[in-house]
This record gives structure tokens, sequence and C-alpha cells, in this order.
């Protein structure tokens, strides 16, 4: 056990309440972003004319839940997704990426406290129109995430004949992770630096930084997705973790007033 001890009242409050400060930041952590047990799902299309997709989801209970999505199509002109919802829920567009010349989109879509249990992700897109590729959507819930209801930072890109493409976000809370939504015509699509692929189907891919870890400190932070050649467009988001807590240390401290 150690003793603090403290003379007159005026400076107690003072050293009192920096003390308070000082013991609470020194043993800061904050709680660590994880994949839900719950492994990905994915559900890829490839009618030309049903534009509305059904993905099934588990959501392990939990107070710090944001269910991501993340998709990626290839349709003939400028379509877009119209909305998305989870559990008949309407999802929050996180970012998406200029339409290509092609049609290739990305998009990544979020909810903060999803209902837990099994339920549909419902992606709705533009109907009757003829489509060049796929329209792919993978789902995956992250536990430990603050409940802000807005992205830490977002980014996207497009362009055409490449095998690598590259998603950079700059992010503002520290120990946050990041997901990034790829799409490349070339398809055979391989997460590699700083991405670890989440799901990968129809030449989209979803990609987060499980295997890199949390982004610290933050800032400028980059994932890499490579393929086959092709056109190509990336989203990417990030989100911060949950409110800091402090870590137990087994010190026991005892103030007396002298």
């Amino acid at each position: 056990m150690k003793k603090i001890i403290i003379g007159n009242y005026f400076k107690m409050k003072k050293l009192l309440s920096i003390l308070i400060i000082f013991l609470a930041s020194a043993n800061l952590t904050y709680g660590a972003i994880a994949r839900d047990a719950s492994s990905a799902t994915t559900a890829t299309s490839s009618s030309t004319v049903n534009k509305t997709l059904y993905v099934s989801y588990t959501v392990t209970a939990g107070s710090t839940n944001r269910l991501l999505v993340a998709i990626g199509f290839e349709w003939n002109g400028t379509q877009s997704i119209t909305s998305v919802t989870y559990a008949s829920t309407t999802m929050t567009l996180g970012q998406a990426t200029p339409t290509n010349a092609d049609g290739e989109t990305s998009y990544v879509y979020f909810l903060d406290n999803p209902a837990s249990g099994t339920n549909n992700v419902v992606v709705n897109g533009v109907t009757n129109e003829l489509m060049h590729g796929n329209l792919v959507a993978h789902a995956q819930n992250y536990t430990g995430v603050k409940q802000t209801g807005t992205a830490d930072a977002i980014g996207g890109n497009k362009g055409a004949t490449a095998s690598t493409m590259t998603g950079t976000v700059i992010t503002v809370a520290n120990n946050s992770w990041a997901v990034m939504s790829g799409y490349n015509t070339g398809g055979s699509l391989v997460a590699s630096t700083n991405a670890t692929s989440v799901s990968n189907s129809g030449g989209s891919m979803m990609a987060d930084n499980q295997t890199y870890g949390p982004i610290t400190p933050a800032g400028s932070f980059s994932e890499t997705i490579t393929s086959a050649s092709g056109n190509w467009t990336w989203a990417m988001m990030s989100f911060e973790p949950d409110i800091p807590v402090a870590a137990a240390t087994g010190e026991e401290y005892t103030i007396i007033f002298d």
C-alpha cells in the first residue's frame, strides 16, 4: 500500500485534483476494437434485372457494436445504391466512391448498436439496368466501437487498368480501426500491405487492419489490395474505440490529510 500525505486544506484541493488526473491518465487504456465472433458473410448477384441483394448476418449482443457493410459493383452507367438496411433499420453511408467510367463503384455503410441475432442486410439499388459485372455485399460486425454515429475518417478513389489499389485515411482518434471496400474488374483480389481480408468474392474485397492492429499514433494509414489488372475503385472508413477505461494496476493508495 502506498501512502500520500497532503497538508493544508487549500493545497489539498489542488493537489488532489492533480493526483486524480495523474493516476487515471497513467493507467488509461482504450476498449479494444475487434471483429465479432460471428464471421463475415457475403452475397453476390450477377443478375441484369434484380438489384436488391440480401445478406443474412448474425450480430452478437453487445453495447459497443458497429456493423460495417462493404459493397462493390459494376453496372452499365452511373447507377448507385439507394439505401442499405439491417433488420429494417436504415444504415448510414460512410463513404461512396465516385462512379468509374464503366460503372464500378465501392461503398461502406455502417450502423451503431445493430439488432442482435440473425437478420438481413438489404442492399437496394437501381432496377432494370444492365450489369457489366457483379453486385457484392460483405457484412462484418465490430465490437468495442464508440457509438458516435459518425466516421472517424473517410477516403475513396477510382482508376483504370491497374493491379494495385491503395486506400488511405487520416485517422483522428488514436487506436482506431479502418475498413476498406475494394473492387477491381480484373478479379483475383489479394489483401496486401496492412490489409487483412474480411471477405472476398466476385471481384470485391472487404479488408481491415486486424493483422496490423490498432492504428497508433493517429494519422495517415493505408491498406493495399492487389489483383489482376482492371478498372478499380475503393472506399475506406475508420472508426474509433469505445471510451477509455482505467486499467487495474493492483496498487492501493491511501490519502492522508495532515
